[in-house]
């Protein structure tokens, strides 16, 4: 029963920072809208708005890639956990068998 907790917490924490890297590449992208949008207002001064925006761009391609290898590495210890899970569920139908066996 320990072990299913700890398991469901795992799987709850894996969901939380799930929910926290979407948030944060919600952010990105409209982060990289506004710089678009101030692109646009700022047309006398377009090469340095073109430079920030290509920076920005980039800074968040940096960044969404490292928010896509984090949301790999969620879902593959998501994917461990719910292995684990099935395991300690599948052992605890087994004691229960033997329980009454006996």
């Amino acid at each position: 029963r320990a072990k299913a907790e700890a398991l469901a917490a795992s799987l709850n924490e894996a969901a939380e920072k799930q929910r926290l890297l979407d948030e944060e590449n919600l952010e990105l992208t409209e982060e990289l809208e506004e710089l678009r949008e101030a692109a646009k207002c700022r047309r006398s001064d377009g090469a340095k708005v073109i430079s920030d925006l290509s920076a920005a761009a980039e800074r968040a391609r940096i960044e969404n890639t490292k928010l896509l290898k984090q949301l790999e590495d969620l879902q593959e210890e998501k994917n461990e956990l719910t292995t684990l899970s099935e395991a300690v569920v599948k052992e605890h139908e087994e004691t229960m068998v033997n329980l009454e066996a006996a």
